[in-house]
């Protein structure tokens, strides 16, 4: 069974901190495994998109702020923009 538990940035960044410039999500799972880090920081780092970061400081960051599409983050906001 897999935690629900969502890792924050900075804890996911101690699991990582070895990864230097650009990483894939895939390779930042897999050092996180290596580093020992528990459940809920790896499942955190699988959910994010399959791409390449231009780091590791990156990916975390985008953990923190959902890592929406911006058509999502404008229909989540509900505001319209025409004039």
């Amino acid at each position: 069974m897999t935690s629900g538990r969502v890792a924050p940035e900075h804890e996911v960044l101690l699991h990582v901190q070895r990864v230097r410039g650009p990483v894939t999500s895939a390779e930042l799972v897999a050092e996180a495994r290596r580093s020992g880090a528990p459940v809920h920081v790896i499942t955190t780092l699988e959910r994010l998109p399959a791409r390449q970061w231009a780091s590791a400081e990156e990916a975390a960051a985008a953990i923190g702020h959902g890592w929406q599409s911006p058509d999502e983050d404008a229909g989540a906001s509900g505001a319209d923009r025409r004039p």
